[in-house]
């Protein structure tokens, strides 16, 4: 159970180059808070996972509602696609803001934003061959949806966006497995 909590809150919590837990609220390109200690870093674990079944709710939810109303699919499908994914972006930065709210008031933050290379070795140490080959068959799973979709559905838009993305997140991943493969040689 230990490596599944471990791997599930590993996104957002990494080790810097200089051996400290980073807290990394907003991806690889933002600036990471410093983890002081332990404790707090279970604290942050416990905070991340709960914040992760939270957007696992949301993206599970409210498109079964936006794709359930008729009214949606239609005309006016490229407005609200875009205003539903406008308002889950912004839902998510505010409830970023307020959940780790004490953590970003009380820690540190690096000076400079660590090299993406950080980011990614670190995900490269901590991620077997087999969950890198179980994340790039998701990632081509939802490419290959998408292009279908663009292909033969009424929604381009939302193809297009489940290709840009999972291609983006797919590149992610290749380039991590490119770092764990370059560490062996």
């Amino acid at each position: 159970m230990t490596d599944l909590y471990s791997y599930l809150t590993q996104g957002m919590v990494k080790t810097g180059s200089n051996g400290e837990r980073l807290l990394y609220l907003y991806g690889p390109w933002s600036r990471p808070y410093i983890i002081p200690d332990l404790q707090s870093e279970r604290r942050v674990r416990r905070k991340v996972l709960c914040f992760l079944v939270f957007l696992l709710i949301l993206i599970t939810i409210v498109p079964q509602v936006f794709f359930d109303s008729p009214k949606y699919v239609g005309p006016h499908y490229n407005f609200a696609f875009l205003s539903i994914l406008l308002f889950c972006l912004v839902f998510t930065w505010l409830a970023t803001k307020i959940v780790f709210r004490y953590e970003s008031g009380n820690f540190d933050r690096l000076q400079l934003r660590p090299p993406l290379s950080v980011f990614f070795d670190d995900m490269a140490k901590k991620s077997g061959y087999l969950v890198f080959g179980f994340h790039i068959l998701i990632c081509l799973g939802f490419i290959a949806s998408g292009v279908f979709l663009l292909l033969n559905g009424p929604l381009p838009l939302l193809a297009t966006f489940v290709i840009i993305t999972f291609g983006i997140l797919l590149a992610g991943v290749i380039y991590a497995l490119s770092r764990k493969l370059r560490e062996l040689t």
